[in-house]
């Protein structure tokens, strides 16, 4: 058998060039491109399409493949392949269409940068609280200044000097002011991380936004080439079906037409369906649900 490889009207099974017996293959992997030419007519099929409904297409359809010998058991398998073929390439792409980013992700865009200064910014509080502890003691600490009284003179100047110059008084005021330094210094440095952190989350929120809003415009983008050959996999479907009934001896307005299969679209997260977007360029608004970039 000769495989026919395009998912055209009856493919060329119908037609003077067809094969014997014809054999539908799809490969999921070129399910979206098959859907795609499904549109393409030879300029016989054209001229019936346009001046003949459904079943009578059918029916000159059969007259056809009759007329270059072929018989009705083969056809009956090429309309039944189409309509499998299109079943194979709708669940390829409704398998891809599931299997997109639906942006649950989208609540770690900054995580990483964000955790990492909410680190910093504990740490920076945690020596804040270390310095204030090791200053604090020091500015109640006393020094004991021990002279006999021959020692002591009886000139002021001379006396502020001995009490400036005493050891145990001038290592503890060093020790203060080094104490009092560094507690500043960490305060400091807590409050530089305090605002880092306090402005990256505006900025983290926006790029959460953002994400949203691509696949929010993604979403739609994808779902609109998914389904924009479904008009004409309809037609296919349908004259398939009426050739059916036609083979089986059904008249047509006793024809039943089987649900044809057509993609549907994923459900977003609402968090990500209701982020409000940019309307995109050429459009009117913007709005949650629709595709876009961040505002």
């Amino acid at each position: 058998m000769s495989p026919v490889r395009t998912l055209g009207f009856l493919c060329s099974c119908l037609l003077a060039e067809a094969s014997e017996e014809c054999v539908i293959e799809v490969s999921p992997v070129h399910a979206t491109s098959m859907l795609a030419r499904s549109s393409h007519r030879t300029t016989t099929m054209q001229g019936l399409n346009d001046q003949r409904g459904t079943s009578k297409i059918a029916m000159q359809w059969l007259s056809l493949l009759r007329a270059e010998g072929k018989n009705d058991t083969s056809c009956h398998e090429v309309a039944e392949a189409i309509q499998s073929s299109i079943k194979v390439a709708i669940e390829a792409l409704q398998a891809t269409l599931d299997a997109a980013d639906n942006g649950t992700s989208c609540a770690n865009e900054m995580k990483e940068e964000y955790d990492a200064l909410g680190k910093e910014m504990r740490a920076a509080y945690k020596e804040q609280d270390r310095a204030t502890s090791l200053y604090f003691p020091l500015t109640w600490e006393k020094v004991t200044w021990t002279y006999s009284v021959p020692e002591v003179p009886l000139d002021d100047a001379a006396l502020a000097s001995l009490v400036r110059d005493h050891l145990p008084y001038k290592a503890a005021k060093l020790a203060l002011q080094a104490a009092k330094d560094a507690k500043e210094a960490a305060e400091a440095a807590a409050r530089a991380a305090q605002k880092a952190g306090d402005d990256s989350i505006p900025v983290r929120a926006q790029a959460i936004k953002a994400c949203r809003c691509r696949v929010q415009a993604t979403h739609e983008e994808e779902f609109a080439a998914a389904t924009k050959n479904e008009a004409n996999v309809t037609a296919e479907w349908t004259k398939a079906a009426h050739l059916l009934c036609t083979l089986d001896g059904i008249p047509h307005e006793n024809c039943s037409v089987p649900e044809v299969p057509v993609v549907k679209q994923p459900a977003l997260p609402d968090i990500v369906r209701t982020a409000v977007c940019a309307a995109p360029t050429g459009s009117k608004g913007g709005k949650g649900g629709k595709g876009g970039n961040a505002s």
